[in-house]
């Protein structure tokens, strides 16, 4: 059963249904979850997901009708086997210099971004030299970033 996650409630509900929706993102996530946050909503803040387990992957995506969710960005720390998808990581219009809108930091493993947007971010994803294997990013937009669209290693792409 997915977690329902809508940052922008004023109160927690218990996040088993899109009417009693979490409004924070669980941390550690839990391998094999799948956690949906609202569509619609933006979050004025960096996401910062931790956790996951090679042995079962866990999800990040959206639910109901409306926009893609919206963040400045999100970390992904020591998480490994995730997939997240159909989010929006916008920065246009805040003073330089702006962050990357994905951050995978160390020791992340497995991490797929699929079908996302990237805008105004000041890298659309910085992939860490400590990040280790699998990280896939597709079928992304990667829209007015500051720098690069995409910095694996220390090299930008």
């Amino acid at each position: 059963m997915p977690v329902y996650i809508d940052m922008t409630a004023p109160n927690s509900g218990n996040g088993t249904s899109a009417s009693s929706p979490l409004n924070y993102m669980p941390a550690p996530i839990v391998a094999g979850q799948e956690y949906l946050l609202k569509a619609g909503t933006f979050h004025d803040g960096v996401l910062v997901v931790t956790g996951g387990s090679m042995a079962l992957p866990s999800k990040i995506g959206r639910y109901g009708a409306g926009d893609n969710p919206g963040m400045r960005a999100i970390q992904f720390v020591d998480c490994m086997n995730l997939e997240m998808k159909d989010m929006s990581f916008i920065q246009s219009g805040l003073p330089s210099p702006r962050v990357p809108g994905v951050i995978p930091s160390d020791y992340c493993s497995t991490i797929r971004v699929r079908d996302c947007a990237m805008l105004g971010c000041g890298i659309g994803a910085h992939i860490s030299p400590l990040t280790v294997g699998n990280f896939e990013i597709l079928n992304n937009s990667i829209l007015d970033s500051e720098e690069h669209g995409i910095a694996f290693n220390g090299t930008n792409h």
